[in-house]
């Protein structure tokens, strides 16, 4: 799931909202339930991934408005929504869906924190927008888990600021739970806006460093972590020979070997 892909998985397609909603809930229990059955509760459960537009659409989507992030050159953010679209009703669709899957969570236990996870770093307008209308709602939850990728969710300045206020307008806690910055493919990469630091080994060990920075100096201590995506993704030898291409984004080098940047994250010492 991403913010352009939320749609409902296939068994669920054809159930009217009510047993939408109750599916979400029970599901939800029962993946938690193995896990605590397991030994391996979990200590932070997302409700769902980069939800910004909903999720489970159409019935949870909602519009995401115009964002004043300037990314690249004419790209403009453009998800379909339901017709006839009621912003009343989706929000609703949204919130109590968010509202079950955190049911769902503490039917089995009160030890994971709550996340809810949008993909708007830099972007202090919508996530108010956002987070306010779970605030109406009265949705419980713990932290706010943001995606910031510099080229798609503005400056580093921009991020500062989103945490500064979300802090102060929610008093919670707030991870970016998504990010990355590439280390190689300079001529794609450069073409893309808000990319401060070189596109090299050390241009992305010290992005990593700067944003980690940010987060730690958030007010009141609550900025508590920063995640890494998909540091592992290095190219694939397929049966007949073929090599996929090299993630630019990887931790890691073409053969295996650790990029600068992933001592920042505290796997290494050294």
């Amino acid at each position: 799931a991403d913010p352009q892909h939320q749609v409902k998985p296939a068994a669920w397609d054809k159930l009217a909202f009510d047993d939408l909603e109750k599916q979400v809930e029970q599901y939800t229990a029962g993946v938690i339930k193995s896990f605590k059955d397991d030994g391996t509760l979990p200590d932070i459960v997302q409700i769902g991934n980069e939800i910004t537009g909903g999720t489970l659409w159409p019935d949870g989507q909602v519009q995401v408005p115009p964002s004043n992030i300037k990314v690249f050159e004419g790209e403009v953010r453009k998800i379909a929504v339901p017709q006839p679209y009621d912003d009343n009703v989706q929000w609703d669709h949204l919130t109590r869906i968010i509202k079950a899957g955190v049911r769902g969570v503490r039917s089995q236990s009160d030890r994971p924190r709550i996340m809810i996870h949008i993909d708007c770093g830099g972007d202090w307008p919508i996530t108010q927008w956002y987070f306010d209308h779970l605030q109406q709602a009265n949705v419980s939850f713990d932290i706010i888990g943001q995606s910031y990728y510099p080229n798609w969710h503005g400056t580093l300045d921009n991020v500062r600021e989103n945490l500064k206020q979300s802090i102060a307008q929610y008093k919670k806690d707030v991870v970016i739970v998504e990010t990355a910055y590439p280390s190689r493919d300079e001529q794609y990469w450069s073409t893309r806006k808000n990319m401060a630091w070189p596109i090299s080994p050390d241009g992305q060990r010290q992005f990593l460093s700067d944003l980690i920075h940010v987060v730690r100096a958030a007010p009141d201590g609550r900025g508590i972590g920063v995640i890494y995506w998909q540091p592992e993704s290095l190219a694939f030898k397929s049966p007949d020979g073929r090599v996929g291409r090299i993630n630019a984004t990887s931790l890691f080098d073409a053969d295996g070997n650790a990029m600068p940047a992933l001592t920042k994250i505290g796997y290494l010492t050294h």
